[in-house]
């Protein structure tokens, strides 16, 4: 190998010595997931039912404020203001009242400038305000006024956290982000079947910014984004205060129309303690309406039990009438004599005809036990842990654009 040939090599070498420190000091930048794809945080629509029906709303905002009208592509401007607005908005024979602005519009947008400016009967809320005229036979006017707000997922997030949990415990905040990915999944699976969301238990507890604590919103920031996946869908991660035992299979407990792993239940024994123990008294008159409303006769002889599952909580109820009997599921009857769970322990008739029921837990018992996450937070799980605990198998995945397309 001459000169020339040697200078060459040790050249070559020399190049790939560099290019190799070079590949160590300044690695390639590894190609986009969908574990680091952008988070999507949806627009939804929350129904404030608390404020449905025809009592005029105190309305009070600060700064600048627009009403639109939202049968308009553009969602034109019909009334402004900058120096704030103070008074009622109402349902008059005429249409909707906003203080002295009146229009025979059914559908209106009340946008205000800042996230806590806005308030409807003293309390604070985020978000635009959809005003909505609906039809109402119970009403004199034969309509009502719907009112929701328009706000990001996360926002309705932190209001839910804030409306279903104590959020000023030590130790909690492992039990608040459990919560709030729980909630952030139900609403997209609510959403998903083109449901708008109620802010009550039908659906989910949501309260005003007036209740939001720097731990709740540490929890939401915390979990921005993460939700629960299961057979490729968000998880209808349901939850309830107590399971005094055990929470519910929601397939056995008639949550669910199919079987859904993460919600077949799991045993709670520390939820069981004679702290938890509650008796409640049911009169006849409420019991014979049970019956009459099953179509079973004019009052109800009997209340027997069908089905318990391994942690003791009833399943499935036989109600008995004079002459006819019907199967209901055991959270049914618990919603309509509005008992504290299906974990019953004991009926007792009394010569009145009224039965005393005891039991344990609170709620319907299906998902995460709140009173259970806490426990677990403060024992010093974190909130992965909790949510495979209570919901088990089901995937924690944040939710980018290929969740958001479930949405409607």
């Amino acid at each position: 190998m001459n000169h020339q040939a040697r200078s060459l090599g040790w050249t070559l070498l020399l190049l790939l010595a560099l290019w190799a420190a070079s590949r160590l000091l300044f690695p390639t930048a590894a190609p986009p997931t969908a574990a680091t794809a952008p988070l999507c945080n949806p627009t939804i629509f929350v129904e404030l039912t608390a404020l449905r029906g025809n009592a005029p709303i105190d309305v009070e905002i600060t700064g600048s404020w627009r009403l639109r009208n939202a049968n308009t592509p553009a969602e034109q401007e019909l009334h402004a203001g900058s120096g704030g607005l103070r008074g009622p908005l109402a349902l008059t024979t005429i249409g909707i009242q906003l203080e002295a602005y009146r229009t025979k519009l059914s559908h209106l947008i009340l946008e205000a400038d800042g996230n806590q400016a806005l308030r409807l009967n003293t309390y604070l809320y985020p978000g635009r305000l959809h005003i909505r005229v609906v039809s109402d036979d119970r009403s004199a006017l034969g309509k009502s006024m719907r009112l929701s707000l328009e706000l990001p997922l996360e926002d309705y997030v932190l209001g839910v956290v804030c409306g279903e949990m104590a959020t000023m415990v030590p130790q909690a905040h492992a039990a608040l982000c459990a919560q709030a990915i729980a909630a952030r999944s139900y609403a997209l699976y609510r959403l998903g079947q083109g449901r708008l969301l109620k802010d009550n238990t039908g659906d989910q507890v949501f309260t005003s910014t007036d209740f939001i604590t720097e731990q709740a919103r540490a929890a939401v920031l915390a979990t921005r984004g993460l939700v629960l996946r299961w057979d490729g869908e968000p998880l209808p991660a349901f939850f309830h205060a107590n399971c005094g035992g055990g929470t519910a299979n929601a397939f056995d407990a008639a949550f669910s129309p199919v079987a859904i792993a993460p919600l077949a239940g799991v045993l709670e024994a520390a939820c069981r303690t004679p702290l938890g123990l509650w008796e409640q008294t049911v009169t006849a008159a409420d019991l014979d309406g049970l019956a009459q409303r099953y179509q079973l006769g004019s009052w109800l002889k009997a209340i027997a039990i069908q089905a318990v599952d391994s942690s003791g909580r009833q399943l499935q109820l036989r109600l008995i009438g004079p002459a006819e009997h019907i199967d209901v599921p055991a959270d049914a009857v618990r919603a309509a004599l509005h008992l504290p769970s299906t974990q019953i322990e004991d009926m007792q008739r009394l010569a009145d005809g009224s039965l005393i029921f005891t039991g344990y837990g609170s709620g319907h018992g299906v998902g995460l036990c709140q009173n259970g996450a806490m426990r677990l937070s403060i024992n010093g799980a974190t909130y992965a842990e909790i949510l495979a605990h209570y919901y088990p198998s089901a995937q924690l995945v944040p939710l980018t654009a290929d969740l958001e397309l479930l949405l409607p």
